[in-house]
């Protein structure tokens, strides 16, 4: 889905991420989401709803189709914690989040059965989610608010020091040790002939 580059407010669009969500296999609010989830669903919108009551992580944050359901942003993963957190503090904020379902698809996960961990087969979705910048309030520092680095494709991209120059200064030291290596090899060369000249050798 392409979502505007600024958003009601006037906000400009930081990036998008992706998740597959979790707990599609489980019953909550009456409702277990691999029995609904479908291919026709793929485009369409859903709501992300932090739910700050939720027992076993203060962090969760529902995702609703049409008002139902159908699963967790995921928290197993290093990178779904560090991107949810950047939905977090908008939702924490009162900022909509624009999302929508990219794929419905099946997938294995672990769940216990009779007291036996168990790979089982459902089905799930990813999701696309927009965040989009945050006007801080007086006296914020937008570098606490926005630690997120803005992406020119909208995409997750890890931050991360460009590897061409790394790769490039290696190459360079490398060339700068291959000629000091022949230069030392040369002298050493046109030496030893000069001592074996001088005694006649």
């Amino acid at each position: 889905m392409k979502f505007p580059e600024t958003d009601a407010q006037g906000r400009k669009l930081r990036r998008t991420y992706q998740f597959t969500l979790s707990g599609t296999n489980h019953k909550h609010d009456g409702i277990v989401p691999e029995q609904i989830l479908n291919q026709s669903m793929v485009g369409d919108s859903v709501t992300l709803v932090w739910e700050k009551g939720n027992k076993y992580d203060p962090g969760a944050v529902k995702v609703l189709w049409n008002g139902k359901y159908i699963g967790w942003l995921p928290s197993r993963e290093l990178e779904d914690v560090t991107n949810k957190k950047a939905i977090l503090r908008r939702l924490h904020r009162g900022m909509a989040v624009p999302a929508c379902i990219i794929s419905v698809h099946s997938q294995s996960v672990r769940t216990k059965e009779d007291g036996e961990w168990v790979d089982v087969m459902t089905t799930t979705a990813d999701i696309e989610a927009a965040t989009y910048e945050i006007k801080c309030a007086k006296g914020e520092d937008s570098a606490q608010t926005e630690t997120e680095q803005p992406s020119k494709t909208g995409k997750v991209v890890p931050n991360q020091q460009p590897t061409e120059k790394a790769e490039g200064s290696t190459a360079s030291g490398c060339g700068c040790a291959a000629i000091i290596v022949i230069v030392c090899f040369v002298i050493g060369w046109f030496l030893v002939n000069k001592i074996f000249g001088f005694f006649g050798l």
